[in-house]
This record gives C-alpha cells, sequence and structure tokens, in this order.
C-alpha cells in the first residue's frame, strides 16, 4: 500500500491514505485461484513494437557481440517476463474479487467487451476463403487457432515470411477488438457485461502498477478498505470508501480518456523519431506485405522496419486501377503506365498477404514521410511471389 506524506486533494481524496496492512493476501481464503486461464482459455493479441537503437553501447550492448549470447539472453527475459506476466494477472484477478465482494456498488473494476460481431463474422468468412480456417467461438479458441504454434508451421509457411504472415493475421483479428475500459461496479446493472473477453474471467481490475496508474491508486485504497475489516488492530483503514458510484466512474472515464491519449501520443512519438530516421537515411527500400485493401488505397506492413503505411493509388504511376470483392476477399488491379512506348502496361494484382516493394522518402512538410510503391518485376506483376507455392489452398 502507499503512504502518503502529504494531504491529498483532488479526486482522489475520496480514498484516505493508508498503511501497510499486516498480513498476507495470498494466504486470505477470500483469493480465488483459477489456473484454468493457463490452459488455453485466454487469448494474447501481441503486435510488434517498433524500437529505434541509437547506440547499443549505451543500453549495455557490445556493438559487435555475440548474437548467440544475445539471443540467449532475449530468449531468457523473454521467459521471465511471461513468468512476472502471469502472477501479475493473478493478483490483479484476485483483488478484482476481493475489492468487488466488498464493495459491489464501489469497485473500479476493468471490463473487455468482446469483439464487435459482424466485423468478426466478415473476417472469419474471409480466412476460411483464404484456406485459413479459425475458431472464433471463445477467446482461448482464437488464441489457439491465431497463436498456436503447430498451426501456425500448417498456416502460414515456415519461410522467411512467415512472422510477417502472423503479424498481418494478428493486425486483422485486433480490427474487430474493442477497448478494455475501467468501469465502476455500481453503474452496471448486467453482471455479464463485467467480464474480460481477451483473459476470459468474470472479475479483473489493475491493481499491480500504482506508481504510474492512478486507477491502481484507487484499487489500493480500496483494497485497503476492504482489508479493514478483518484487520482491526491496524490504524489508519477506512472501513467504507466516501465515494458514491457516479463520482468513482467519473474518475473511471477519466482514467479511460488519459490512457487513450497517451497511447495515442506514444505512436505518434514512435512515428515522429522514424520519420527523422527516414529523413536523415533515406530513401529507404524495403519488401512489404499487404495486410489491408480499400478501394482506392492499401496498406502495407514494411518488413525491414516493421512500420505500418497506407499507398494511395493516385500517388503512383497507373493507367487505372480498379477495387473489387470476391467474395469477402478485396482485390485492387494496378494497371501501371508503360515505360517503354512498345511495351504492354503492367498489371499488378493487390490483395492481403501480396508481397511488394515499397520506398520509404521523407516528405516536405516537416517531419513525414511516405512509402510509394516500386514498380513490380515480372514475378510480382500478377500478385504472384516465389512462395506462393507454399501457401495452403482453398
Amino acid at each position: 500500500m502507499l503512504e502518503h506524506t502529504a494531504p491529498v486533494r483532488g479526486p482522489a481524496a475520496a480514498f484516505p491514505a493508508t498503511k501497510e496492512p499486516k498480513g498476507s493476501l495470498a494466504h486470505s481464503e477470500d483469493v480465488p485461484m483459477s489456473t484454468t486461464i493457463w490452459q488455453g482459455d485466454h487469448t494474447h493479441i501481441h503486435r510488434p513494437k517498433e524500437k529505434i537503437i541509437i547506440d547499443r553501447l549505451t543500453l549495455g550492448e557490445p556493438e559487435h557481440g555475440d548474437e548467440r549470447e544475445r539471443d540467449r539472453r532475449s530468449k531468457f527475459d523473454q521467459v521471465t517476463g511471461r513468468l512476472v506476466e502471469e502472477f501479475m494477472l493473478l493478483a490483479n484477478m484476485a483483488v478484482a474479487h476481493k475489492i468487488f465482494r466488498t464493495f459491489p456498488e464501489q469497485a473500479l473494476l476493468r471490463r473487455h467487451p468482446p469483439p464487435q460481431t459482424k466485423m468478426l463474422s466478415d473476417l472469419v468468412e474471409f480466412c476460411e476463403q483464404m484456406g485459413l480456417p479459425m475458431d472464433v467461438s471463445s477467446a482461448g479458441a482464437l488464441n489457439v487457432s491465431a497463436c498456436g504454434q503447430k498451426s501456425l508451421t500448417k498456416t502460414f509457411g515456415d519461410d522467411k515470411y512467415s512472422l510477417a504472415r502472423k503479424e498481418v493475421l494478428t493486425n486483422m483479428y485486433s480490427r474487430p477488438m474493442q477497448m478494455a475500459l475501467y468501469f465502476c461496479s455500481g453503474m452496471l446493472q448486467d453482471q455479464a457485461q463485467f467480464r474480460h473477453y481477451a483473459l476470459n474471467v468474470p472479475l479483473y481490475t489493475h491493481f499491480t502498477s500504482p506508481i504510474r496508474r492512478f486507477a491502481d491508486v484507487i484499487v489500493h485504497r480500496l483494497l485497503a478498505a476492504a482489508l479493514a475489516t478483518r484487520i482491526t488492530l491496524s490504524p489508519g483503514y477506512s472501513e467504507q470508501p466516501d465515494v458514491e458510484p457516479d463520482t468513482l466512474q467519473k474518475q473511471a472515464d477519466h482514467c479511460n480518456d488519459r490512457r487513450m491519449a497517451s497511447k495515442r501520443v506514444q505512436e505518434l512519438s514512435i512515428g515522429l523519431f522514424f520519420a527523422v530516421l527516414v529523413k536523415e537515411s533515406g530513401p529507404l527500400e524495403s519488401e512489404a506485405m499487404v495486410m489491408g485493401v480499400l478501394n482506392q488505397a492499401f496498406d502495407v506492413l514494411v518488413l525491414r522496419f516493421g512500420v505500418q503505411k497506407r499507398i494511395y493509388c493516385n500517388a503512383l504511376a497507373l493507367r487505372s486501377y480498379h477495387f473489387e470483392k470476391v467474395g469477402k476477399k478485396p482485390e485492387l488491379t494496378l494497371l501501371w503506365e508503360a515505360e517503354d512506348r512498345e511495351e504492354e502496361p503492367t498489371r499488378q494484382v493487390i490483395t492481403i498477404f501480396s508481397l511488394v516493394d515499397v520506398v520509404l522518402q521523407a516528405e516536405a512538410t516537416a517531419l513525414k514521410y511516405s512509402a510509394i510503391l516500386k514498380r513490380p518485376g515480372p514475378e510480382r506483376s500478377l500478385g504472384l511471389e516465389k512462395e506462393s507455392d507454399e501457401e495452403p489452398e482453398d
């Protein structure tokens, strides 16, 4: 728990400061210990994050170090990170059950609504058409379908583009997903809406990071008040939080707004630094994989850098372009102007998972960059890639 040395003002004043409780939450009979969620019943849609390393020496890494040692350290960090994450999730769930049981009208919880049904069903139909059967009956089933290691090789192949295909599919399945939200339990009548879809649990909250999230501070004070009924000899506890459900909901809404705003700022910051890199080191060429097709543009995952960019047809040297849907599969046919009068125009078909060549170049506008599609070579002029024979057939 946090012990304040200064008076608390503003929204935080609704929950008095508390002292560290004597006793262990881990030994409380109120703590529900569930292990079923770690057996494939939940889903994690992890998307790669861009990271710009200016100087490896400043990060404690040798500039030309042993790659095997670096890989070993990376795998060790991944294993320990997953272990810590599982304990943090269990702690968050245990606290959620405790505060909701004690204060059913005043618990600050976190819910994750299920995916948008129409978008998800369209995506399933598209995947079936592409030969990618997906089970979306539950979060755990989706996790096994999209992330199961055995199905990955069969679905995406084991060539150098397999990870890119997985990233494209992950991005597609993240689109129907809704945002997780903080809420006050007293403001929702239907407890079915309390569920956290991704974790597939009935109650969840944020408790483990009070140094960086105000929601966790509120939850700490709720937990302290909940424990006060059993730890009667410890001063500093308030048996009942002095806050109305509608006031707590306003605090939850504020936390939701700030969280979404900070996430947007983080994304813009990454884009800003990458734009500087393109300006100082560009133009930069790379292969890219198509991850979304619109009627006048398409989105690509730039494989060399892991960034996503939209390419607009009106910025290309095209004679014409045509968009159509074959079932649920979107296709954009590009007709390139011939480079020589004696040559025929080049036809290129753009669809999900197509491989293309792009150039990232700085724009005249300050700290912005664009992606330009390169004219296709013979092997890609009709949307055919060298690895196309490794794709699963319908």
